[in-house]
């Protein structure tokens, strides 16, 4: 594809900003089906969605709506109706509620699937054994233009699972919890694009939607397989059962706690079995690797009863080293937020710091399914 289409505004950086602020984080409360919650959703951010999808995609839809690009995008929508249609109706509310039009919103949808131009980093911690039961633990780590589009929204919903959830705006969400005690924690991982179009798109929006453990997930990756950018998936539910799956370059590997009770899941394959493509920076792999190390000297070093939520946030404050935990990369990636969640069926927490959470303090927020 050419660049020849792309969108020719007079808006400046500073104009392209989301709704969130670096002292406060956009929170959206959605209630109802899919194209309900739609709705609201585009009602809220309107003028918000239509400047992210101009940072984000760069040009006009009718520029990028043919020949390959367009294949793609329709065998995605066909994949997603079968398997996840509640994204195809809250795409309509969208469209409805911000009034965009329906070819703006199913681009912002999938144009990461198909492009792959989001590469943040991050950090999960993911405790099965630990003295306060099962919990994850999550840095996003993203550069500091793309933290004003980090969205917090919490959904109550009459078609799947209600969840609560922190991603970009005019994406689907999957990074969160849901009333089911499924937590979904992730990184990107530098894959190889081997991926052919029969996989499923939007991966962790579907099972945050769908499903209510971890063996459910693994299944449903096994028979649908994986559709977008590589990504260290970690998974934890109510049972206290937990996984890491890589996914990228066609392959899923998954990775089980074992005896340790614990995994680390940061932005490198651990094994190598994820195949890197040539080009990937060496800091950026220098920073996943010095991360991983670095937090599972944290969780070794302390005992089955240690192993607490407050570990969680103290590791993910942790500041050693050239690459800290908590991220302060001037002009790169760095921290934005981060998160502990301790999935229940009854009850679930989930703590929420807005900041390094080296300085500022985790929030409990309000998970009333």
């Amino acid at each position: 594809m050419t660049i020849a289409g792309r969108v020719r505004d007079t808006m400046t950086s500073a104009d392209l900003t989301g709704p969130s602020t670096r002292s406060s984080l956009a929170r959206i409360v959605l209630k109802g089906n899919s194209y309900e919650r739609g709705l609201q959703y585009g009602r809220q951010f309107g003028p918000c969605l239509e400047r992210f999808y101009r940072w984000f995609v760069r040009r006009d839809p009718e520029e990028l709506l043919t020949g390959a690009y367009l294949d793609a995008l329709e065998r995605m929508e066909g994949m997603a109706a079968e398997h996840f249609p509640q994204l195809l109706e809250q795409l309509k509310g969208w469209s409805d509620g911000a009034k965009l039009s329906h070819d703006t919103c199913r681009i912002m949808a999938f144009h990461n699937e198909i492009s792959n131009v989001l590469r943040p980093g991050c950090s999960n911690i993911l405790v099965t054994q630990g003295g306060e039961g099962p919990w994850l633990a999550r840095n996003c780590d993203l550069s500091e233009a793309e933290r004003s589009w980090q969205v917090q929204m919490i959904s109550h919903c009459d078609d799947c699972h209600s969840s609560a959830s922190i991603g970009y705006l005019g994406l689907p969400h999957g990074i969160g919890v849901n009333q089911a005690g499924l937590a979904i924690g992730g990184s990107s991982l530098p894959a190889e694009r081997r991926v052919s179009l029969k996989g499923m798109p939007t991966m962790a929006a579907a099972l945050l939607s769908t499903q209510g453990s971890v063996a459910e997930c693994v299944g449903r990756i096994e028979a649908l397989g994986h559709l977008g950018k590589g990504v260290n998936l970690a998974l934890l539910d109510a049972s206290g059962e937990g996984a890491v799956l890589a996914l990228g370059g066609g392959e899923t590997h998954a990775y089980r706690p074992g005896e340790q009770g614990f995994l680390v899941a940061t932005n490198h394959s651990i094994d190598g079995k994820t195949k890197c493509p040539a080009g990937v920076s060496p800091a950026y792999l220098e920073s996943s690797r010095a991360r991983y190390a670095r937090l599972t000297r944290i969780l070794s070093a302390a005992r089955q009863a240690e192993r607490t939520p407050d570990l969680g946030r103290k590791a993910l404050a942790d500041m050693q080293g050239k690459w800290s935990v908590c991220e302060h990369v001037p002009g790169g990636f760095h921290t934005i937020y981060a998160w502990v969640i301790q999935p229940g069926r009854d009850r679930t927490r989930m703590d929420l710091c807005w900041g390094y959470p080296c300085q500022n303090a985790f929030e409990p927020v309000d998970l009333d399914w």
